[in-house]
């Protein structure tokens, strides 16, 4: 459970939220406490010790769901000592093209104020060829074929993610929560990522 919580405030540190050892012991301390059956619960507690602001507690949420998928523990059971291999062979292409049937029509964005980050860019353009290909050749050089356990699975996806530029793209939804207008952009274009996310686990 450490070692999971240890890893995922590495994460936190990565996409720019300054977390110090002594909120760091808070965040394990709160853990012990509400216990990780019930994500949602462990989500608040760890935003309440955690995140400084509200924009800080966009990137924790929107991270939490990602690094541990809602109503499934097992990533936080996993052995503290599986590691995912970082070699750069991987899954073959012919099995790793994704289609997502349920990817948003392309809409037009053409009065909405223009988005900086690339991987935002390319998911209100709907690129689901380009993404597609930028899936499987993440997972290849991550080493996707590599994995020996399950519980793997999600931070594989994770690292996924951060491969396509899903650190940009948080800032971003983060700087975008700041305007109330931009939330329509904002709402679709966290709808946008979470069918991408589902894509990658589907690919992992």
């Amino acid at each position: 459970m450490q070692a999971a919580i240890g890893q995922f405030i590495h994460a936190l540190r990565e996409h720019g939220l300054p977390v110090s050892p002594a909120e760091t012991l808070d965040a394990l301390h709160a853990t012990q406490i509400v216990g990780v059956r019930e994500p949602k619960r462990l989500r608040l507690a760890l935003g309440m010790t955690l995140a400084k602001n509200q924009a800080d507690l966009v990137t924790l949420e929107n991270l939490f769901d990602e690094f541990f998928v809602l109503n499934d523990t097992s990533l936080l059971q996993a052995n503290d000592d599986a590691e995912i291999p970082e070699v750069s062979s991987g899954p073959d292409e012919s099995t790793a093209v994704a289609q997502n049937s349920d990817s948003p029509p392309s809409t037009d964005n053409s009065n909405k104020q223009p988005l900086e980050s690339p991987l935002g860019q390319q998911l209100m353009a709907n690129e689901q060829a380009a993404l597609t290909l930028a899936i499987a050749n993440a997972g290849t050089q991550l080493g996707a074929k590599k994995m020996q356990i399950i519980t793997q699975k999600n931070q594989m996806a994770f690292r996924i993610m951060n491969a396509l530029g899903n650190q940009a793209l948080h800032q971003e939804l983060a700087e975008l929560s700041e305007d109330p207008t931009q939330n329509t952009l904002l709402n679709e274009l966290k709808r946008r990522q979470k069918n991408l996310q589902q894509q990658v686990r589907e690919y992992v």
